[in-house]
């Protein structure tokens, strides 16, 4: 799905040919303009839009044009945005037009030319909802709801009748992934360090000058160290450097949790 700004339909186009299967155009008053929106993103019989060659629908494949026409017209979705208070006027004879999908009501911009921002629950919005759902019925269309995010206020619209709903965008949904990746790593770092930081005793029969070891933390392990032999690091300098954390007000460095990790030369 593809949202490209109001007017630009050869821009559309382009979205489609370059393997859109969707295509949304915000601030459709009329029906007019939703005729022009079918007459772009349409193939005959329906619509003029050009034809072309190695489309990524198909995997840049060479398929027959009676194919091709008949294929993308069946798989690709029209959506004209309902979001001034002209457009749910004219909802129904939006929804009459031949190749238009989906009615999506921008609730936020509707709000914002009824000069109720943000009042996505005031009984302006409900009527206008219930107009855009009519009109999707006696048409057969699909009515859509966009900008309403809240649990029980979706809740309500869908059980009028909103069947096409949208969830978000792909930044909200990046973003709300972001954040609780952050949060799981604030709340691993508030964790008390035993036994994920490193805290070792070294024996004294491991400290013989020159000697070198390797020293490996199972977190979660009530011993917490094993010392063998080998490199990459000297148990007196490791145990010297946490030490000097320590003192300095720091906590000593963490260990990944991996089951067995390696403690690092500095």
């Amino acid at each position: 799905m593809i949202r490209v700004p109001n007017g630009e339909l050869a821009l559309g186009t382009r979205c489609l040919d370059g393997g859109g299967l969707g295509i949304v155009i915000p601030h459709v008053d009329t029906a007019d303009e939703a005729r022009a929106m079918v007459d772009a993103f349409r193939f005959q019989p329906l619509g003029h839009r050009s034809i072309g060659g190695g489309y990524p629908q198909f995997g840049f494949a060479a398929v027959p044009a009676q194919e091709v026409v008949k294929a993308l017209n069946d798989a690709t979705l029209v959506v004209a945005m309902m979001e001034t208070p002209r457009a749910i006027e004219n909802a129904d004879a939006i929804a009459a037009v031949p190749g238009i999908d989906v009615l999506l009501m921008g609730t936020n911009d509707l709000c914002l030319e009824m000069d109720i921002p943000g009042q996505l629950d005031n009984e302006r919005v409900v009527a206008a909802i219930d107009t855009v759902i009519g009109a999707c019925k006696k048409h057969g269309k699909w009515p859509g709801l966009g900008g309403v995010y809240g649990k029980e206020l979706m809740k309500r619209y869908i059980g009028r009748g909103m069947r096409f709903v949208l969830c978000g965008s792909d930044l909200s949904v990046l973003l709300a992934a972001a954040q609780e990746h952050h949060l799981r790593r604030q709340a691993a770092a508030r964790v008390d360090p035993l036994p994920h930081m490193l805290r070792i005793h070294v024996p004294q029969r491991l400290r013989a000058d020159g000697a070198r070891h390797r020293l490996a933390v199972r977190a979660g392990h009530p011993g917490g160290v094993e010392a063998k032999r080998g490199p990459p690091c000297h148990a007196d300098t490791v145990a010297r450097d946490d030490a000097e954390h320590q003192r300095a007000g720091r906590q000593a460095r963490p260990v990944d949790h991996h089951p067995l990790t390696r403690v690092p030369h500095s």
